[in-house]
């Protein structure tokens, strides 16, 4: 970090950059400016991050149909496309800690022993809207269909590449040949066992990149597939947690404290673990998640959610163990935000909540996290810098 002006002035700009860091890095920090770009909505430092491709509205956009008609599967005989049997909705997410802008192409393998069709793009360009056709880091995109066939080993092939590598140019323009430039990730998804609703998160670090992940290796970008059941609670809400972050030292927990409003009035209530269930000691591990549990509605009520690493020893939710947080309540998102990101928990809310990011390394002073632009949380012993874990609470009812 570079500081310019008296001693005085650059120990007030440590202490103000200190201040932004460690607040970042406690909880999921308010959105300040909002900017669509792609799949995305660009946000500041530290900020939750959330993606949005077109409008979020019920029901789904035809320009996300992916349709037989539009070349993307293709019949070599040139005899009649068979009947679809059902019908597949696809979103993606890409949790590649600092990831480039990455353009999506989808081929399908149409059945056991036949060849691979050519991948086409998809994606959507709009300057009025800020949409390039790529999906950054952190982004969502809204679910899209996939007509699905009754073949044995139908599948439909994913990759997704550095937009430097591979420009998205249009919808359905021919992507590269296999094997022609290297993807990011790769993720098939076979529709006969696949959920009819599936998120596919990519997350890892990239292979090439210069990001510490301390003590541990940097995983390799990879895709990880998860069924979604959007379905209200019959009173409440429904949430799970999607567990991305790479390099944890452990498996986490969340808590929730119901009276915390702010440090300075924590309340009288403990906080107790409520993600995973009690049943499952071992916690969430990295490219793991919760089942949706149903939990109250929580709009217009205090409280706020804490991460804890779950670690032999410690009872859940013990202050040695706190990993992220507080997150407080309502979510600290602005009203410009999309739609898709929540802001409380409301009766019928259907939440993913995707832990993202990675841990920064370990320190006693600011100088060991200098390179990435950090400062020493010296309490937690770990830097804290653009790249620490945060949050992104999506509404999974949204954009269906």
């Amino acid at each position: 970090m570079n500081v310019t002006g008296t001693p005085k002035d650059a120990d007030q700009a440590n202490d103000s950059r200190r201040a932004e860091l460690e607040s970042a890095s406690r909880a999921a920090v308010p959105l300040a400016t909002l900017r669509r770009a792609g799949f995305v909505v660009a946000l500041p430092l530290g900020a939750i991050l959330a993606a949005s491709c077109g409008n979020a509205t019920p029901g789904p956009d035809a320009d996300d149909e992916y349709d037989a008609r539009a070349g993307f599967v293709e019949d070599p005989s040139g005899d009649p496309l068979p009947t679809p049997s059902g019908v597949l909705r696809l979103r993606l997410a890409n949790m590649i800690v600092a990831s480039p802008n990455l353009t999506i192409c989808v081929s399908t393998v149409p059945g056991t022993g036949v060849a691979e069709t050519r991948g086409h793009m998809i994606g959507t360009v709009d300057p009025a809207r800020g949409l390039d056709g790529t999906l950054p880091y952190p982004g969502i995109s809204p679910y899209i269909s996939f007509p699905t066939y009754a073949t044995e080993g139908y599948a439909i092939v994913v990759r997704l590449y550095d937009r430097a590598d591979v420009p998205f140019a249009s919808l359905a323009a021919p992507c590269p040949e296999v094997g022609a430039v290297e993807p990011m990730v790769v993720g098939t998804v076979v529709t006969a066992t696949a959920a009819p609703l599936t998120t596919l998160v990519a997350m890892g670090v990239p292979t090439d990149s210069a990001i510490d992940c301390g003590v541990r290796d940097c995983p390799a970008p990879s895709a990880v597939l998860f069924g979604d059941d959007p379905t209200p609670a019959a009173s409440g809400a429904r949430v799970r947690v999607i567990q991305a972050v790479p390099n944890l030292p452990a498996p986490i927990h969340i808590c929730f404290d119901p009276d915390y409003v702010d440090a300075a009035n924590p309340g009288a209530a403990p906080s107790t673990r409520v993600l995973p269930l009690m049943a499952d000691i071992n916690g969430i591990a990295y490219q793991e998640a919760t089942p949706f549990i149903d939990v109250p509605a929580l709009s217009g009520t205090p409280g706020a959610f804490f991460v804890h690493v779950t670690v032999p020893g410690p009872a859940d939710c013990a202050a040695a163990t706190l990993a992220l947080g507080p997150i407080t309540l309502p979510f600290p998102v602005p009203a410009e935000a999309p739609a898709d990101v929540a802001r409380t928990i409301d009766e019928g809310d259907v939440l993913s909540l995707f832990a993202f990011g990675r841990t920064g390394a370990t320190c006693t002073d600011d100088s060991a996290c200098t390179p990435t632009g950090g400062v020493c949380n010296t309490a937690r012993r770990l830097c804290q810098d653009p790249l620490s874990p945060n949050v992104l609470p999506w509404q999974d009812v949204m954009g269906m």
